[in-house]
């Protein structure tokens, strides 16, 4: 076994966690919509972290070639894994009562779950240089940075406009990234 598919192995297993509980927070959702209704602010998130989630596993398949592994680059990778998982978690809590709304949910947890977004930016930037790609494509720093800036930004602005703009618009231009971007950059 390599060393990138002993280290994909683990990352997988946090990614499909990931996965798991989004997918186990969605069937929560639908089983409580008469009691709970899921907002469209929610579910504009759950399709951008779910999207967040499976772009960037296929990311991880970039650093196959990879030659010389440090723990210093084992444990970034873990950390940067972690931080991709967080916001799952605060946006399906494991424990949420039946009778609590989904924008109840996502108003108490919104500074936790942007910040594991923040988090999640700031570490993708820091495995990114570990691997030489901090500017390949060149737009990358700016493109992972303005996100940075954005999700710090609602952790400090509560205005339900902005939260609406900041899920909307997380969804659309990582879906423009992966879909249309990416394919005329590779």
């Amino acid at each position: 076994m390599s060393e990138f598919e002993f280290i994909s192995v683990l990352i997988s297993m946090i990614v499909s966690l990931g996965i798991a509980q989004l997918l186990r927070g969605v069937a929560q959702a639908v089983h409580e919509r008469k009691q709970a209704p899921i907002d469209s602010v929610h579910l504009v998130w759950t399709a951008g972290v779910f999207l967040n989630l499976v772009l960037n596993w296929w990311v991880l398949f970039s650093w196959r070639d990879h030659e010389v592994w440090s723990f210093t680059l084992f444990l970034s990778l873990i950390l940067w894994a972690v931080a991709l998982y967080l916001p799952v978690v605060f946006l399906y809590p494991p424990q949420k009562p039946a009778n609590e709304s989904w924008a109840a949910v996502y108003a108490s947890n919104r500074q936790w779950f942007l910040g594991a977004f923040a988090l999640f930016a700031a570490a993708d930037i820091w495995v990114t240089a570990l691997r030489g790609g901090l500017f390949d494509p060149p737009v990358y720093l700016a493109f992972v940075g303005h996100y940075l800036i954005l999700w710090v930004a609602g952790v400090f602005i509560a205005s339900p406009r902005y939260h609406k703009f900041l899920a909307w618009y997380t969804l659309l231009s990582l879906a423009t990234w992966s879909f249309v971007v990416r394919r005329f950059l590779s």
